[in-house]
């Protein structure tokens, strides 16, 4: 960041002896610190500088989500365009210290994400409804008609959806896409559809077909021998362009979002009856 004379910038080991001057009350062991800060990757450590002299600086950390700031040091006859004193500078400092954090925290999840795996989303694909069965095992009829925890929606509201997905979604867009790529957008996915047709069948007859839909849809994908192909394009109709892997792991991804969804649900039954281990059980707060 720079202007009328203003330059923020990371903080260097030429900058350590500046840095300490300013700081009057530093600690016994700050020089220590800030070495050692220097050291960490990535280093969001930020000096201000007008006309080559600094004026203030901030010593922060990253903890893998966002910025830790430590010491906020600014002279007390800086300024900062577009005119104010130490405390405009100071936000600035720490603007840019945040900004610097977050860039970092995007970094890290590019970094940390493998490249999508077909075969392995397939697997997973094919366990979610064993899951959700698992899951909803033993749960009666009045209660997957109420259980909500907070929710918008109750477990038969979730399977209904996922069904919906089968029918309308994942693989009429993948085919779509195939058949159309940018040239034609998909049809629009109406999320709460399920909630305006007839009264949903029992719960078990609501995983059954879930489950068969699944079966029938992972057959379909396997057939069209898409390794290779996951780069083709797609329009989505708010979205604008995507590729065919994308929708695919959007698809896993969200069979995981709606396994954490109903884990939610049926732990929040739990909330009163755990006492004071609710502190230790954020799932419980969700």
């Amino acid at each position: 960041m720079s202007g009328a004379g203003l330059e923020i910038r990371p903080l260097h080991e030429d900058d350590v002896a500046a840095c300490l001057a300013m700081w009057h009350d530093r600690p016994d062991h700050a020089k220590a610190r800030i070495r050692s800060l220097l050291a960490l990757r990535p280093r969001i450590s930020m000096v201000a500088l007008r006309d080559g002299r600094i004026t203030g600086w901030v010593l922060a950390s990253h903890n893998g989500f966002r910025a830790v700031v430590e010491h906020v040091e600014v002279a007390s006859s800086a300024e900062s365009p577009p005119g104010g004193g130490p405390g405009v500078l100071r936000d600035a400092l720490l603007a840019v210290v945040n900004e610097a954090a977050e860039r970092a925290h995007q970094q890290a999840l590019r970094d940390a994400s493998p490249p999508f795996d077909l075969a392995e989303a397939i697997a997973l694909l094919a366990r979610t409804p064993e899951t959700f069965a698992s899951l909803l095992s033993g749960v009666d009829e009045a209660a997957a008609d109420r259980i909500a925890g907070g929710e918008a929606w109750c477990p038969k509201d979730v399977i209904g959806h996922l069904i919906l997905g089968e029918k309308t979604d994942w693989m009429v867009r993948a085919r779509h896409l195939l058949e159309h790529g940018e040239e034609k957008p998909f049809e629009p996915f109406h999320r709460e559809a399920m909630r305006s047709e007839e009264p949903a069948p029992d719960l078990p007859a609501l995983l059954a077909e879930f489950a068969e839909l699944r079966r029938k849809n992972l057959a379909d994908l396997k057939a069209l021998e898409l390794e290779g192909r996951l780069d083709a394009p797609g329009m989505h109709p708010a979205l604008g362009r995507v590729t065919l892997g994308q929708l695919l792991a959007t698809w896993t991804a969200h069979d995981l979002s709606h396994v954490a969804q109903l884990s939610r649900m049926m732990a929040a039954r739990y909330r009163t009856a755990v006492g004071p281990w609710r502190d230790y059980l954020s799932v419980l707060d969700r």
